[in-house]
C-alpha cells in the first residue's frame, strides 16, 4: 500500500500536478483526528504503521479533493463508486445462489478469509468484506449516492441503469441478512420520500415510520431487550425451515457486557487508551475468549483513550455542521444536493457505530469526506 502511494505522489511530482492548495480550512477537526492517529502510531507501533496511516488517511484525502476540481471530475467518481459498487452486486448473488465466496480462493493456503454464517436459512453474504455487516452499510452508501445521482441532470437510459443498480444493491443488503444496514436502507429512503413529498397526511406516515425505525435502529445497536419485538423475531426463527445457526463466537455478548469487559481489560488506561495499535482480548467463560469490539467509539475508547474519542466526536460532529449548514447548496443540474443526502447517512453511520466496527467501512467514510470538500469547492465557483 505505502509503495503504490508512494508511487502516485511520483506520479503527480514528475507530471508537475502536485497540488499545493490548501484544503485542511474545510474541516480542520478532520485532518487533526487523523494526524492524531498517525503520529499515534508511530509512538506506539513505529514508522511504517504511522506512514500507511499517513497515506491512507491524509495524503490521500488531500490528492482526492486537490484532483476533483471540476463538476465532470466530481460526477466520474460518484459514478465509479456507484459501478463498483454494482460489480460487488453481482458478486453478491452468486454467492448467495452457490453458497460460496469466490473471493476465498485468494486467500494464502491454511487461511480462512471468510466464514459462512447463516440467519433465517439464507448465507450472510460479504463479497469481499470481512463481515456482513459492513458490507451492507456499505452498500447503503452506494444506495445514497444512485438517489443523488437520479435527481441530477442525466438521461433517461442512464436513470434506467441506475434504478437497475439500485435494485441490485437493494437484494444485497437483504441478503446480508444484518439487521441494522437493513434499517438503515429503510430510514434512508423513508428520509427522503419524506423530504420531497408535499402531501401533509403522507408526511405524518412517514413521520411515525422513521420514528418507528429509528428507536429499532438503536435498539439493534445498543442491543436493549423489546419485548413486542423479540417476540417477532423469535416467532419468525421458530417457523423458518432449514436454517443453520451462526457458530461463530465473534458477536457473543450484549453491547453493555461488552461495555464492562472493554473497561476492565483497560486496567485504568483512560486518558490514551491500551494503545491504538492494541489487540483486544476478554476471556468470557473457560471456553470462550472475546476478540473484538463490535462498536465504532468503544474500539476508539479501547485504543485511543479520552483523548481518541474527543478528536474523533469532534470530527463527526463537524462533519454533520457542515453538512446542514449547505444542505441547501447544490449545483446548477441538480435536484438533489449531495451535501443532503449524504448529511442522512453520516447520521445513519453515527448511530450504526454503536453496533458496527468496520475498517472497511472507516475507508469509504474518508473518502465521503474528501467528497464533502471538494463538492463544496466545486459549488463556490457558482
Amino acid at each position: 500500500m505505502n509503495f503504490t502511494v508512494i508511487s502516485v505522489i511520483g506520479l503527480f511530482t514528475i507530471l508537475g500536478k502536485f497540488p499545493a492548495k490548501k484544503v485542511y480550512k474545510a474541516l480542520p477537526f478532520f485532518w487533526t483526528y487523523e494526524l492524531f492517529c498517525a503520529l499515534y502510531y508511530y509512538v506506539d507501533d513505529g514508522i511504517v504503521k504511522a506512514i500507511s496511516w499517513l497515506f491512507s488517511f491524509v495524503i490521500i484525502p488531500y490528492l482526492v479533493v486537490c484532483t476533483i476540481d471540476s463538476e465532470k471530475r466530481f460526477y466520474s467518481v460518484i459514478d465509479a463508486l456507484i459501478l463498483g459498487g454494482s460489480i460487488l452486486d453481482i458478486f453478491g448473488i452468486v454467492e448467495e445462489i452457490f453458497n460460496f465466496n469466490i473471493f476465498q480462493k485468494y486467500a494464502p493456503a491454511g487461511y480462512t478469509f471468510f466464514t459462512y454464517n447463516y440467519r433465517y436459512g439464507l448465507l450472510r453474504i460479504m463479497t469481499t468484506f470481512g463481515q456482513p455487516i459492513g458490507y451492507g452499510i456499505y452498500q447503503v452508501f452506494v444506495i445514497a449516492l444512485i438517489i443523488y445521482r437520479l435527481g441530477s441532470n442525466i438521461s433517461k437510459k442512464n436513470k434506467t441503469i441506475l434504478k437497475v443498480f439500485g435494485f441490485l444493491s437493494v437484494i444485497n443488503v437483504l441478503l446480508t441478512v444484518s439487521r441494522t444496514p437493513i434499517i438503515m436502507l429503510i430510514l434512508l429512503v423513508n428520509i427522503e420520500l419524506f423530504q420531497t413529498t408535499k402531501k401533509r397526511k403522507a408526511k405524518r406516515f412517514l413521520t411515525i415510520l422513521i420514528v418507528l425505525f429509528t428507536m429499532i435502529l438503536v435498539k439493534e445497536t445498543f442491543s436493549i431487550p423489546v419485548q413486542f419485538i423479540d417476540d417477532i423475531v423469535n416467532s419468525i426463527r421458530l417457523i423458518e425451515e432449514g436454517n443453520r445457526s451462526d457458530t461463530s463466537s465473534a458477536g457473543v455478548g450484549q453491547r453493555f457486557e461488552l461495555l464492562y469487559w472493554v473497561l476492565v481489560s483497560m486496567n485504568g488506561h483512560w486518558f490514551l487508551g491500551k494503545g491504538i495499535a492494541a489487540s483486544f482480548s476478554y476471556r468470557v467463560n473457560d471456553w470462550q475468549t472475546k476478540t473484538s469490539i463490535e462498536n465504532g467509539y468503544l474500539d476508539i475508547f479501547y485504543r485511543t483513550g479520552i483523548v481518541g474519542v474527543v478528536f474523533y466526536c469532534s470530527m463527526m460532529i463537524g462533519n454533520i455542521r457542515l453538512l446542514l449548514k449547505n444542505k441547501k447548496t447544490k449545483l446548477p443540474c441538480e435536484k438533489k444536493s449531495f451535501f443532503r443526502i449524504i448529511g442522512t447517512m453520516f447520521v445513519l453511520y453515527m448511530i450504526a457505530l454503536f453496533g458496527a466496527q468496520e475498517t472497511d467501512i472507516t475507508r469509504l467514510f474518508v473518502l465521503f469526506v474528501s467528497l464533502i470538500i471538494s463538492y463544496k469547492k466545486i459549488c463556490a465557483k457558482y
